[in-house]
């Protein structure tokens, strides 16, 4: 197909909408011609992408952010995804990319991302050896009312697709996560470095999480990340570390002051050393997830025919 034809396409079609996210996830910016295309029609675009069955939830989610791109305009895009995602998808798509950089992060509403740094917590400690021996719990608790009807049954219909430590909207579920393992902080430090330039921001920071913000949890990340500093110091942590989560670096070592003293809880380096492993190692397993779904049944195979050998 060449690029006047592509140009030219209507993606009302979800067969070539497909073709065409295909195209796109194999070949990136080298296909600009689709890009225009997504830049023309970013509704349809997302129309299709919210009923495609060609893509796992990574690819779709790497979609999004094409489309999201191609719309100069905030609070445009952040009504067309209002408009054509029903609230779960949305959101399920956001998780999908993990901690690497996303357009559709900066224009969601912070109640969304909130809900997606709770489910990201949830899902890359579901596999913590510590989860047995919960400190400090944090709980967030959604109802079947918090939920329109569009999005209710759009959860029903995946239901199967869904990971078990994401909100499902046809019950009540309780989310619990342990602050007292270095676990979370480290999950929130990777969402501070992807966050830190949106315009609320320090409204994201001030978001509780039971007995701490997640101000708080970042800079307790940060302060075991410089290897324990002497908290009586003028300066606990160094401008450069603190520009790179975006907090001011007066106001930063002021509040690490603050929760030291209420009694902030500090972790063997054995423990962190532990924590930042499990994380990387799940993180990169997010990363390397399969876009399509025939490369998704294509590993399955191969990984069952390994088993089978």
């Amino acid at each position: 197909m060449t690029s006047r034809a592509i140009i030219k396409s209507d993606l009302s079609d979800q067969a070539k909408a497909e073709k065409h996210f295909r195209e796109v996830l194999k070949h990136g910016a080298n296909r600009p011609d689709i890009l225009a295309v997504f830049a023309e029609q970013p509704s349809a675009a997302l129309a299709r992408l919210n009923d495609t069955k060609a893509l796992t939830d990574r690819g779709a989610a790497d979609i999004l952010d094409e489309v999201v791109g191609q719309v100069p305009n905030n609070a445009r895009a952040r009504e067309l995804l209002e408009q054509e995602l029903p609230p779960e998808r949305l959101r399920q798509l956001l998780l999908a990319r993990g901690d690497l950089y996303s357009s559709a992060a900066y224009v969601v509403s912070l109640t969304d991302i909130v809900q997606v740094v709770l489910a990201d917590m949830g899902e890359q400690m579901a596999g913590d050896e510590n989860e047995e021996q919960p400190a400090q719990v944090i709980e967030r608790e959604i109802s079947e009312t918090d939920l329109s009807i569009e999005d209710r049954a759009f959860a029903r219909e995946r239901q199967a697709d869904m990971d078990e430590h994401l909100i499902p909207p046809s019950a009540p579920q309780k989310i619990q996560l342990d602050i007292d393992s270095p676990a979370p902080l480290y999950i929130l430090l990777d969402w501070a470095h992807k966050l830190k330039d949106r315009d609320d921001y320090e409204e994201f920071l001030a978001t509780n999480l039971g007995r701490y913000s997640i101000l708080q949890c970042i800079l307790l990340a940060l302060w075991h990340e410089a290897r324990c500093p002497d908290i009586s110091e003028n300066e606990i942590l160094e401008s450069g570390v603190l520009d790179n989560a975006g907090l001011d670096t007066e106001e930063a070592n002021d509040a690490l002051r603050d929760l030291f003293a209420s009694g902030a809880p500090i972790f063997s380096r054995a423990e962190i050393e532990d924590a930042r492993f499990n994380l990387s190692k799940r993180r990169k397993e997010q990363k390397q997830a399969p876009t399509m779904v025939d490369e998704a049944r294509d590993v399955a195979a191969q990984v069952k025919d390994e088993l089978d050998f």
